[in-house]
């Protein structure tokens, strides 16, 4: 039927040129381009053809994705570094809140603090989207820490000066605030999950065994965060270290691609 046959590498059987599988036994088949002849009225089209240029009949369309290569990764790796470092400001902004420096003050940097979350978590997930799908996980979960942060803050707001810290049972008397609480928790640690798995992934693609490491180290500190403001050094520390390293990562790769 086709003008070019493609011999499968595994078991020796002929397939078009067009195939992607072997027909016999499905082995993956070499990418070879080469112009395609219609098997409906026999035109030769040029290799990147999807229809016939005459009849317009369909040519298969493959399925198979190819990996990022690291050529393409410069703008995903930017929008990270921006992602580290306004997560990095909402962290230290948010230590600073947490001390007694009057309502005022305290709420400025608050909110200062949340712009900075929002913003750093967008950064993460659509630097996570524009990598491959196998970033498609922590792209989503990342878009989770902002509303998690602010449903906490929210909740927190509810019972602030009415629950006594030593009576934890009496949330139950305000449902609202349990609600709240409880599925901010929840949608907080899946940003901060995200965010983790997501950087512990790029230290494979990128081949730094610092990320690893510094993702957990932000992992801890983010969480231990909602209970001890005290330990919020370490998720400073950790997306610190992140934005030092995807830094770097990048003017090496503007270095040896001019």
């Amino acid at each position: 039927m086709f003008k070019h046959v493609k011999k499968c590498p595994r078991c020796g059987a002929d397939n078009p040129d067009d195939a992607h599988l072997c027909v016999n036994c499905h082995y993956p088949l070499p990418y070879s381009p080469s112009n395609l002849t219609c098997p409906r009225c026999g035109h030769v089209n040029p290799p990147s053809a999807s229809s016939c240029e005459v009849c317009h009949y369909p040519f298969r369309i493959s399925f198979f994705i190819p990996p990022p290569q690291k050529d393409d990764i410069t703008p995903a790796l930017t929008r990270l570094e921006r992602g580290a470092l306004s997560l990095a400001v909402s962290i230290l902004t948010f230590s600073v809140a947490s001390l007694d420096l009057g309502s005022l003050i305290g709420g400025l940097l608050l909110l200062i603090s949340v712009g900075f979350l929002g913003a750093g978590s967008s950064y993460y997930s659509v630097g996570f989207r524009f990598l491959s799908q196998r970033y498609r996980y922590p792209a989503i979960l990342s878009s989770f820490l902002l509303p998690g942060f602010v449903l906490l803050a929210i909740g927190a707001s509810e019972v602030a000066g009415q629950v006594p810290q030593t009576m934890i049972s009496s949330l139950a008397k305000n449902p609202l605030a349990v609600v709240l609480i409880d599925v901010g928790f929840f949608l907080f640690v899946s940003g901060v999950i995200g965010i983790t798995l997501g950087t512990y992934r790029l230290r494979t693609f990128l081949g730094n065994a610092t990320l690893s490491w510094a993702s957990l180290m932000f992992l801890a500190g983010a969480i231990l965060l909602l209970f001890l403001p005290q330990l919020s050094f370490l998720a400073l520390a950790g997306q610190l270290i992140i934005y030092g390293e995807i830094k770097r990562e990048i003017r090496s790769h503007l270095r040896s691609h001019p």
